[in-house]
């Protein structure tokens, strides 16, 4: 195991162990009604002023079941490198050129779905990408000619003590060109999915005599499916062209000859990962409708196949439209890692696929 690795899972230790603490800590949240964790003081209630009901922020209403669907667009570009014994190779197409080929070359489908009763919740979240390009083109010809070969005939012919003069000019030329084409196809296909439980730490207001802003801590964790899918064929042809030509005093004689020689390449990797994930997620309620979420978590801990590791990083800044409905704008990043094979043969997998988001919560 690696020290980003051992790292990462300490860090991670820290973190969950820290947030028993926290939950055990006296809090002094304003009241229920004013839309936060119940259980303060009667001084706490008298400070801050009564809310109305429509106005109780999501996360702290504590006394009833919650359910959240949320359908989203990401738009991720890549920047990922393959590494092995022999070579190196790099991939990066940034997001803004992902987006012209939306709907035509690439697809996703995303979302998001968690049901709360206070402190404890579920959710499910997941995204499927698919990404497929394709084409052709023709190298420059290649061309070597020979001649001309003289090979005139020259002879003196002694026939019944008569002698001729055989005077026949002749030579031979030609040229071999080389045509090289190729085509190519690659198709990519994505897919993460959680199923995991959530804990509100807590949600501690900022101000002493103001309910907002209220910061908010939860911990995320569960079971993470990961399905990695890619497929490339690469075509190869040569079209090998000769052209012969013989002269022979008044008579000429063309001969024209073509092969056509293919080869393809095709490489079709599936691979399927089961591990868990530990996160934490931030919500910053700034005021009654703008809000900030930030969330981290990381998965495998390369602890399963492949030593593999992957972290998603999402910050949004989200808009409460009305009761129901919330609109968010932000930015995620998705990374993974791993290794195939071993030794001599191991190949290295590091990769960033990171870009805009946009999405619509609906609570109800």
């Amino acid at each position: 195991m690696s020290i980003k690795q051992i790292t990462v899972m300490i860090t991670l230790l820290v973190f969950v162990t820290s947030g028993p603490a926290y939950a055990q800590q006296e809090v002094s949240p304003p009241s229920e009604a004013a839309g936060l964790v119940p259980g303060t003081s009667s001084t706490a209630t008298e400070a801050v002023p009564k809310a109305q009901e429509d106005d109780r922020l999501p996360i702290q209403k504590q006394d009833q079941w919650q359910f959240f669907l949320t359908p989203y667009v990401w738009i991720p570009g890549v920047n990922a490198t393959t590494s092995s014994l022999k070579s190196t190779e790099g991939i990066n197409v940034p997001w803004w050129e992902v987006v012209p080929t939306l709907f035509s070359n690439t697809f996703g489908a995303m979302g998001r779905a968690e049901v709360w009763k206070g402190r404890w919740g579920f959710f499910l979240n997941g995204f499927y990408t698919y990404a497929g390009f394709s084409g052709s083109a023709v190298g420059a010809s290649r061309e070597k000619t020979f001649g001309p070969v003289d090979f005139s005939i020259d002879k003196q012919i002694h026939l019944d003590g008569v002698t001729m003069n055989l005077n026949i000019p002749g030579q031979i030329s030609g040229n071999v060109t080389l045509v090289p084409s190729g085509s190519a196809k690659s198709i990519s296909r994505l897919v993460n999915l959680d199923w995991g439980g959530r804990f509100l730490v807590g949600a501690w207001p900022l101000s002493a005599d103001k309910p907002l802003p209220t910061l908010s801590m939860e911990i995320l964790g569960g079971p993470r499916f990961n399905s990695i899918n890619q497929y490339t064929r690469i075509n190869l042809s040569g079209i090998l062209i000769g052209n012969v030509t013989v002269d022979l005093g008044r008579f000429s004689l063309v001969a024209r000859h073509e092969t056509i020689k293919n080869g393809s390449l095709v490489i079709d990797y599936n691979k399927q990962y089961y591990e868990p994930f530990l996160g934490l997620r931030f919500g910053l309620w700034l005021t009654q409708h703008w809000l900030i979420n930030l969330t981290g978590d990381v998965g495998g801990f390369g602890l399963m196949a492949d030593d593999h590791v992957d972290c998603n990083l999402e910050l949004l800044l989200g808009y409460r439209v009305n009761k129901s409905i919330y609109a968010w704008a932000g930015y995620r990043a998705y990374g993974s890692w791993y290794d195939l094979g071993q030794s001599l043969a191991q190949i290295n997998f590091s990769g960033w696929f990171h870009g805009p988001l946009l999405g619509m919560t609906y609570a109800f």
